[in-house]
Formats: C-alpha cells, structure tokens, sequence
C-alpha cells in the first residue's frame, strides 16, 4: 500500500527483516526510495535486545544498504535511524552519495529525548503536564508533525518573520 500527502510525499511500507541481505536488497532495487527509516526491532517482554544489539543492527543494516545502493547503482538514499547510544552516530557507515559524498544520516537518540524532557520537567515544574501530555500516545492529545519549510514559504527569499508566521497560519 502506498499513502500519500498533498501529491508530494509517498510512504510505503514493506514487512520483512531489514537485517536480511536477499529481502533488503529486493526492497531498494524494486521500490523508488528517498528517504530510508530504520527502527529497531519491537521487543517483547519475554525477550529483551540490549541497545547495543539495537545498535549492531543498525550500523550492519547501514552497511548493506550502502553496499546494495553502489552495487546496483541505484539513486541517492537518506537514511534516518533511530540508535539506542550516543557513540553509534560516530561509529556509522553511512551511505555513499552519487558525488562520493557521505549522506548526512539522520540519528534519532531516544534516551537523549527522554534525558531532555526530564531535565526540562525538573526544571520547569508547571510544564510537566505539558510534557507529560506532549510525549503520550493517547487518543486526543497533541502530536507533532514535522514538515518541510517549502511547503509554507518560499526558498531563497527574504522574507519577514510576521510574514512567515501568516503563510504558515494560511
């Protein structure tokens, strides 16, 4: 399946062990990719995966995808990874670009992210049920939507911030 938003941004998703060399490379020569998202796998309770497996996965994962990507002369790819240590964001291979440039991966270092929103709740004390309401999964709450700037306003321009704010409030 594939969902789309404003014509301009497509997500598919595909089931399979991306730590599998045969089922990833099938996903990268077969599927028009961009941008790359890799998540550790969902532990269950009666089985636990120590961040530095999460991590070990995600650097091999890394690896293949840069290996598939020369090997098949496939398309420029970003990958965006979600690592459980702070020293894996160094020790990556990341992927290579078309100019021999290394692609500028995106890590997503989650005990970083909840290392913040506590010291910002100890902090802060009145907006801990801001935070506390920001970071649930419940029906109704907030969520954040990240979303490129060119969508609001025009590139290369010089703008005023009031009249930002009115495109994006548009």
């Amino acid at each position: 399946p594939i969902w789309a938003f404003k014509g301009k941004i497509r997500l598919t998703h595909t089931c399979g062990d991306a730590a599998n060399y045969e089922i990833l490379e099938d996903v990268l020569v077969n599927g028009k990719f961009g941008i790359a998202m890799i998540i550790p796998p969902v532990a269950v309770p009666e089985k636990h995966i120590s961040p530095q497996a999460q991590d070990t996965r995600l650097m091999s994962i890394m690896c293949m995808v840069r290996t598939i990507i020369e090997d098949k002369d496939l398309p420029d790819i970003h990958i965006v990874g979600e690592n459980k240590l702070e020293a894996s964001a160094q020790l990556a291979l990341r992927p290579l670009t078309k100019n021999k440039e290394i692609d500028d991966t995106d890590f997503v270092n989650v005990q970083a992210i909840i290392a913040r929103a506590l010291c910002q709740a100890l902090a802060y004390p009145y907006m801990q049920p801001a935070v506390l309401q920001l970071l649930s999964q419940e029906k109704g709450t907030p969520c954040v939507y990240l979303s490129p700037a060119d969508m609001f306003v025009p590139m290369n321009e010089e703008i005023s911030f009031a009249d930002i704010i009115r495109m994006v409030k548009k």
